[in-house]
């Protein structure tokens, strides 16, 4: 803190306040704290996440996996602690950057953080998340009309659709796919049908992309769904099987595209 009085003192550092004889250890001008001059800012900063099991939290753990190892303008989080913006992972936008641990840690490089003075623990901070349309690791399966399974960690989100391509193998035949994309943990499918390629041809790839809201895939395609979030639903598990000469068979989920801002209460700050 600096004072001015007259030609005597001209913005000069004040070193001690007292009060008559007794000593003051604080002055503060409405919330902000003026003496003696803090500018320690915080190194840690630890929030609730989002109830494990809610569709909330479901959109949170597809944020934070969308961003952990690509981040771009179409692509990102960003943390506001009081009065302060931070990017998760990255620092683009001329914005500082800020880590994020799976616990609910916020961790600041050195004097970086906000102000140990800004916030308080039971206070908020926001983070909003924009997030493209994503694919999912992909299921392969190279046998001719083969079978297989793949669990994923992603929740369903509502919108979240399956991406499938084959080969059909041989002429006269109309070959396809059998799938099933359900919750891991209640069992119950949000997309389970078939996709199938008619015609005389062979050697064809065909894609399709089965959607929660649609009824046909390919040519002949049908299927079932459930465009909905299934509460203590942590993950997906997708099953598939080919048929009549089905070669080179992939799917794989593809998660919807969403800008969603999520407030977290403030557990602790260092």
């Amino acid at each position: 803190m600096r004072v001015t009085n007259g030609t005597r003192f001209i913005n000069s550092f004040v070193e001690n306040v007292r009060l008559g004889d007794l000593a003051v250890s604080h002055v503060c001008l409405g919330n902000n704290q003026l003496y003696p001059e803090d500018t320690s800012s915080m190194r840690r900063l630890t929030v609730e996440l989002p109830q494990e099991g809610t569709l909330e939290w479901a959109y949170w753990v597809h944020a934070v996996a969308a961003v952990q190892d690509l981040v771009t303008p179409k692509r990102y989080m960003q943390l506001t602690v009081g009065a302060e913006r931070y990017m998760v992972r990255s620092s683009f936008n001329a914005l500082p950057s800020v880590m994020f641990e799976v616990n609910g840690v916020f961790l600041f490089y050195p004097d970086e953080g906000a102000s140990l003075h800004s916030v308080r623990p039971g206070d908020s901070v926001e983070v909003k998340a924009v997030i493209p349309v994503i694919d999912d690791m992909p299921l392969s399966i190279r046998e001719q009309d083969g079978s297989g399974s793949r669990n994923y960690s992603l929740p369903f989100l509502p919108g979240t659709g399956l991406y499938v391509q084959w080969v059909k193998g041989q002429k006269k035949k109309s070959a396809g796919t059998y799938f099933t994309l359900s919750g891991s943990g209640s069992g119950r499918a949000h997309i389970q049908g078939q996709g199938q390629k008619n015609g005389h041809g062979r050697g064809e790839t065909v894609n399709a992309v089965a959607w929660p809201w649609s009824c046909r895939v390919a040519d002949a395609g049908t299927h079932s769904w459930l465009n909905a979030f299934i509460d203590r639903d942590t993950g997906l598990r997708l099953t598939m099987q080919g048929y009549n000469s089905c070669n080179a068979l992939m799917g794989r989920p593809r998660y919807p595209a969403f800008i969603k801002t999520f407030q977290l209460k403030i557990l602790s700050i260092a």
